[in-house]
């Protein structure tokens, strides 16, 4: 496979099953979906596979189901909702699994799969996409932060950023910092910023958590995701302390009275569950 081949995105077809489970065992191990599972959403209505190659060789792939907005109150582990069944006419999209191969032919695929699920929701006309995610890196942080403000954590070289959900920066410290835990478990001891200077670390600074540099990189019609908050025991991932992220993007094509606000999405989420906002 060589690097300089293009990538291509289509949607997935009966015959690309098999492919699929190679990818799917490769990228997740004992925690991989059955084949049978697979298969379900490949053939079932309501499903959408989104499929990243290079050449012949399948390098990534996405998976989602269309539901409703009754259906979105995630009262489940994502294993339930993995499982569950899909609403055809449903006009949220619910991303259930994003699988992609590691290495430098595939850098960058999982993030297209997931730029080509936005499109799909923008093609299907629909409202808004919604998924549960891992935060792989939590577990090396734990000790000094909850994993809503983990998320929000980024990086510029040694320096230790907070950027909420406003977009305001704060310097949290730096990584040589003896007691940069306790910095980081003491939000008022946050710096603000220079306006000049925030704009500039605003430009630049990565998210901590590689799965939320990802999403910080995902765009559609040039709006990207937004983080909407942390479903506890939403996933069993010891990396995460089992903790799932939950993040959003709302087709800005959608006539307004269809448009579900990230603030009611959140409440809807909550309902009969913890739910931390951030």
């Amino acid at each position: 496979m060589s690097l300089s081949s293009p990538l291509f995105v289509r949607m997935a077809a009966r015959s690309d099953l098999e492919g699929l489970a190679r990818l799917e065992l490769d990228a997740w191990g004992h925690r991989a979906a059955p084949l049978a599972q697979l298969q379900r959403r490949l053939e079932e209505p309501g499903f959408e596979t989104v499929i990243v190659s290079r050449g012949d060789e399948i390098i990534a792939f996405a998976q989602a189901a269309r539901l409703t907005l009754e259906s979105l109150a995630l009262k489940s582990t994502w294993t339930d909702m993995a499982a569950g069944r899909p609403n055809p006419g449903g006009t949220l999209l619910y991303g259930i699994n994003l699988s992609a191969r590691t290495g430098p032919a595939a850098s960058g695929a999982g993030r297209v799969a997931l730029d080509a699920l936005l499109a799909l929701v923008v093609h299907r006309q629909l409202v808004m996409f919604v998924a549960g995610g891992r935060l792989p890196g939590f577990r090396a942080w734990s000790h000094c932060c909850s994993a809503a403000v983990y998320a929000r954590l980024h990086a510029i070289g040694d320096e230790i950023y907070h950027v909420d959900a406003d977009g305001v920066v704060r310097l949290v410290g730096g990584r040589s910092l003896a007691n940069l835990a306790e910095r980081i478990a003491t939000p008022a001891s946050w710096s603000f910023l220079p306006e000049r200077k925030e704009q500039r670390v605003r430009l630049e600074c990565e998210p901590v958590d590689p799965f939320v540099r990802m999403l910080s990189a995902a765009r559609c019609c040039g709006l990207g995701v937004q983080l909407v908050g942390i479903l506890p025991d939403y996933y069993m991932d010891p990396e995460s302390l089992d903790n799932g992220l939950l993040y959003a993007w709302t087709n800005p094509f959608v006539v307004a009275d269809r448009k579900l606000t990230l603030q009611e999405m959140s409440v809807r989420v909550a309902s009969g569950r913890m739910f931390y906002p951030i």
